[in-house]
C-alpha cells in the first residue's frame, strides 16, 4: 500500500507538488515522520537511496513527502537536490538553507540529515528538531536546528 516491497527502492520522484500512484520516497533509515490533523502522513529526510535504479547511490536526503492515505497518494512537497550534494566524512547530502531566524521562506530548506525529533502542534505546524547531518556550510554534524512547516 503506497510503497514498494522491494529492499533498497529507489524514490520515484515525480512531479513536485503533485500527488502520484507512482511517486515513492523510496528505501530509508532514520527518518522523521509525523500525522497532520488530517490524518496525512510526511516523511522527511532519512538514510536512502538516490539517484536511478542503474546508478543507485546511498546519501543521506532532505526530501519531503506526504501520504494521503484516503488515494494512497505519495506527494513529493520539496527539499531534495542530488546535483548540489556535499561529500564530507565519506557520507553525501545536502546543507541546510536557512534564511533568516524567524522568517518563514519556501526557499528554507533543512539541511540532509537522520534520527531528527518530530511532532506537531494543535495549529497543525510540522515541527522538526536536530539529528545528525548537513549544516549549513555543507558539514556533516550534530543538528540542534529547529525548523517549522505549515501543511498548505
Amino acid at each position: 500500500m503506497g510503497g514498494s516491497s522491494a529492499a533498497d527502492q529507489n524514490p520515484v520522484f515525480g512531479t513536485p507538488g503533485e500527488p502520484g500512484t507512482q511517486n515513492i520516497p523510496g528505501a530509508r533509515y532514520g527518518l522523521a515522520l509525523w500525522t497532520d490533523t488530517t490524518g496525512h502522513v510526511w516523511v522527511f529526510g532519512g538514510l536512502g537511496e538516490t539517484g536511478s535504479s542503474a546508478n543507485p547511490t546511498t546519501a543521506f536526503l532532505n526530501d519531503l513527502w506526504e501520504f494521503n492515505p484516503s488515494t494512497l497518494e505519495w506527494t513529493l512537497i520539496g527539499g531534495i537536490n542530488l546535483a548540489g550534494m556535499y561529500s564530507s566524512q565519506a557520507v553525501s547530502g545536502d546543507p541546510g538553507v536557512y534564511g533568516t531566524l524567524r522568517t518563514p521562506d519556501p526557499g528554507n530548506i533543512p539541511g540532509s540529515r537522520i534520527q531528527a525529533t518530530t511532532w506537531t502542534d494543535k495549529q497543525g505546524h510540522l515541527w522538526l528538531f536536530g539529528g545528525a547531518g548537513f549544516d549549513s556550510t555543507g558539514l556533516y554534524r550534530l543538528l540542534g536546528d529547529l525548523i517549522a512547516h505549515e501543511p498548505p
